[in-house]
C-alpha cells in the first residue's frame, strides 16, 4: 500500500543519522524494488548522511548507493557525484568485469 510504503520511508529518513551505509543502500534499494518515489528533501538527506560518513563508504558501496539514485531520477549533489567518482577511480579495481558490465 502507497501509504505504509511512504510512512515506512519517512521513519528511515527521520533515523537517518543512526543507519549505516548498508542500510541505507538497503532502503535506497527497497524504494526502487517497490516503485516507491522518494522526495527529493529525503534524498537529499539522506545523501548527506553518505557524506558525512564517506570515509567509512567502500567503492563496492559507494557504487550501489549513486546507481539506486539513478534508478530513482535523482541527481546527487555535486559533492557526492565527485565524491563517488573519485572513490571510483581510487579504487577500481576491486570491481570485477560483471561489476563494471
Amino acid at each position: 500500500h502507497p501509504d505504509v510504503l511512504h510512512n515506512l520511508w519517512e521513519v528511515a529518513v527521520l533515523n537517518i543519522s543512526v543507519a549505516d551505509i548498508r542500510s541505507i543502500a538497503g532502503l535506497l534499494e527497497s524504494a526502487v524494488k517497490t516503485g516507491h518515489k522518494p522526495s527529493k528533501p529525503s534524498l537529499v538527506t539522506i545523501s548527506e548522511r553518505i557524506l558525512d560518513s564517506w570515509d567509512s563508504v567502500s567503492a563496492r558501496e559507494a557504487a550501489t548507493v549513486f546507481i539506486s539514485f539513478v534508478r530513482l531520477g535523482f541527481v546527487p549533489p555535486p559533492e557526492l557525484l565527485d565524491a563517488v567518482d573519485s572513490k571510483m577511480q581510487d579504487n577500481f579495481g576491486e570491481f570485477s568485469n560483471r561489476d563494471v558490465a
